[in-house]
């Protein structure tokens, strides 16, 4: 026997809040909590057909009864130890940017239509996963703040040259994380190249792929084949994540070759910050 799915809330489009072909909000059940990020699911009949919507919640609000902030205080006698005789009878609701309707309806759902959280295919569904032509699974897609909806793929064929050849990657300078998710993105490429030459090795159109990267930063990039410390202290858990993309054995790169420009006057290369051994 099968669950029914839990209902969120509703869809709501009172004056100031009313749904468009982009945007529409609901307000949460009082037993349910909704969280910025979450992908979510509502299907209502537009003139004769049904039509599914799927969104990202951007912003989650709560709303009081009271008119000002003077009437809350009002409410504890303008004393924050006084409890009220009732409880203030709020609402959370939030807002939520349609990502996809299904059929294709440039048009809002209808106010008082169940919303549901996304499953997985869902948000695959949302993001587009499954019109892309050559789909690679790259990371998780955050759903709130610590769940996850799925995995998160890009498509191969805007990323290697037939549609487009670029990735940009934003972030917050210093951190390691663009560089992470680069490195991350060329080990996931290697993998597949692999994974289709075991496959198919006869086939021409088979992936082949040579990353080459160019190191401006410190000397981390040189140890690229060698297990990350941080890795190894918290590997079950960080595993956990692997696992979930589908890669049950995540390891270093193997066997790169490393490049560095030569020392002044001498036939070696600069310092590399502790590598001595396997670089030209």
């Amino acid at each position: 026997m099968i669950a029914a799915r839990q209902v969120l809330g509703r869809v709501a489009a009172p004056p100031e809040h009313e749904s468009t072909s982009g945007v529409f909000y609901f307000w949460v059940d009082k037993e349910c909590g909704v969280e910025r990020t979450q992908v979510v699911t509502t299907e209502s009949r537009v003139g004769t057909q049904p039509v599914k919507f799927v969104g990202i919640v951007q912003e989650v609000y709560r709303r009081s009864r009271q008119k000002d902030v003077a009437e809350e205080a009002a409410r504890f006698d303008g004393r924050g130890a006084v409890q009220p005789m009732f409880d203030s009878e709020g609402v959370t609701y939030a807002e939520v940017a349609i990502l996809r309707t299904t059929p294709v309806a440039h048009t809002p759902p209808t106010e008082e239509s169940e919303v549901f959280l996304a499953s997985a295919q869902e948000a695959r569904e949302g993001y587009g996963v499954d019109r892309m032509k050559a789909p690679l699974d790259i990371g998780l897609l955050k759903n709130g703040g610590t769940a996850f909806a799925g995995t998160a793929a890009i498509d191969l064929a805007f990323l290697l040259g037939e549609n487009g050849g670029h990735l940009n990657v934003n972030g917050i300078a210093g951190l390691g994380t663009k560089s992470t998710l680069l490195l991350t993105m060329n080990w996931l490429l290697l993998r597949e190249v692999e994974r289709q030459l075991r496959d198919k090795p006869s086939d021409p159109k088979r992936l082949q792929v040579v990353p080459v990267i160019f190191n401006v930063k410190n000397f981390d990039l040189f140890f690229i084949d060698r297990w990350n410390s941080e890795f190894r202290r918290k590997e079950a858990e960080y595993k956990r994540d692997w696992v979930a993309m589908g890669v049950p054995d995540p390891k270093p790169f193997n066997a790169p070759t490393f490049f560095a420009p030569q020392a002044k006057g001498l036939t070696t290369p600069v310092n590399t910050g502790g590598r001595t051994t396997g670089v030209a």
